[in-house]
């Protein structure tokens, strides 16, 4: 007799032993690496009002919330403020060669580490243009004129 570990237990415990070492360095591969993404938005002047594919995001500077950020593509932004034009962006976003195929999967899954990826975006607002009188009248007047050659719309059934 062996004591706790009889004959027959043994080959069970290095069986258990086993299991457990494989699925613990399973957990460690898949937890490992992680890409920490965060994409932020400043205007100049602050406090502009940023809204990205249409989702309302707040008052530059601002951090875009992952669920949003979570890859690299085209963005459609807008930033809005009184006193100020209205911009609209279509910014393309490339990621570093650090994740792009084939490099993303060593980044992502088997770097040990954290990477930290941080995008920021600084955009300049323009305070509204003016213009002149005559400007605006000779515009009224073209339009006018196109109207005119289009013809009567037609009368809804």
């Amino acid at each position: 007799m062996l004591g706790r570990f009889a004959a027959g237990h043994l080959p069970m415990l290095i069986n258990r032993w086993l299991t457990s070492f494989v699925l613990g360095q399973i957990a460690v591969i898949l937890m490992a690496g992680c890409v920490d993404r965060r994409l932020t938005i400043v205007s100049d002047p602050p406090g502009a009002l940023v809204t990205v594919n249409n989702h309302d995001i707040g008052a530059a500077p601002v951090d875009v919330p992952s669920e949003l950020f979570i890859y690299d593509g085209v963005y459609d932004i807008t930033l809005r403020k009184d006193g100020y034009e209205t911009l609209q962006v279509r910014q393309e976003l490339r990621p570093p060669w650090y994740l792009r195929f084939p490099f993303d999967f060593f980044a992502e899954v088997l770097w040990p580490f954290s990477i930290r990826y941080h995008e920021e975006l600084v955009y300049s607002l323009e305070p509204p243009k003016t213009v002149s009188r005559d400007a605006l009248l000779q515009s009224a007047q073209e339009m006018r004129s196109y109207a005119q050659q289009l013809g009567e719309a037609p009368n809804p059934p």
